[in-house]
C-alpha cells in the first residue's frame, strides 16, 4: 500500500499515454482518497502490413502498436511510402466503414509500387484495381452496379481484374 501523497497522478497520465491505443488521458485524485482516470482511445480503422511491420491505423494516421483483442478490419499491405498513400488508406477504409456493403465485401487493400490501390473483395476471384484514393464514392458506386447488373447474370468468377480507375467505365479482365 502506497500513501496518497506518494502516488504521482502525472506519472500514471505520463505512463498511460505511452500505450499506443490511448489517444487521450487524465488522472487526477480526488477529495475523498481516490485516483481517477479517465481515458478515451483511438478507433482503429486498418490493419496495416507493410515493409516496416504490422500495425493499426486510426482516422487521423496514428499508429496503434498492437490490439490484444481480435476484430475485423480491412488488412493494408503493400508498398506504403509516403503520407499521401496514408491518407489515401485512411480515406478508403473510412468509406468502407460508412458502407455495409463494400466493409463487408472488401477483404484487403494492397498497395502497389507504383502507389495505386487494389481491392481484394471477399467473393469473387477478381482483384479490383482502383488507381489512386480519389473519387472513391463515384469508383465504388460505379462498381456496385456492375456487380449487381453485371456479374449477378453472368457470375462472378467470370474476370480476373476489374479496373475503375477511370470515369463512368469498368474494364474487364476475362480469365484464361
Amino acid at each position: 500500500d502506497t500513501p496518497m501523497e506518494k502516488i504521482s497522478s502525472i506519472e500514471i497520465e505520463k505512463a498511460l499515454k505511452k500505450i499506443s491505443i490511448i489517444e487521450e488521458c487524465e488522472c487526477y485524485k480526488t477529495h475523498k482518497d481516490l485516483i481517477s482516470i479517465s481515458i478515451s482511445c483511438k478507433k482503429p480503422l486498418i490493419h496495416v502490413f507493410d515493409q516496416t511491420g504490422e500495425y493499426y491505423l486510426d482516422e487521423k494516421g496514428n499508429r496503434i502498436k498492437s490490439i490484444e483483442s481480435a476484430i475485423y478490419l480491412p488488412v493494408a499491405s503493400g508498398e506504403i511510402k509516403n503520407e499521401e498513400t496514408v491518407r489515401g488508406l485512411i480515406k478508403i477504409a473510412q468509406y468502407l466503414e460508412g458502407d455495409r456493403f463494400w466493409r463487408e465485401q472488401t477483404e484487403q487493400i494492397h498497395v502497389t509500387p507504383r502507389q495505386e490501390i487494389v481491392l481484394v473483395p471477399r467473393i469473387g476471384n477478381h482483384l479490383i484495381e482502383l488507381g489512386k484514393a480519389d473519387n472513391i464514392e463515384e469508383k465504388l458506386s460505379k462498381l456496385k452496379e456492375f456487380y449487381e447488373k453485371g456479374l449477378n447474370k453472368i457470375g462472378w468468377n467470370k474476370y480476373d481484374g476489374l479496373n475503375i480507375e477511370f470515369d463512368k467505365q469498368v474494364i474487364c479482365t476475362k480469365q484464361d
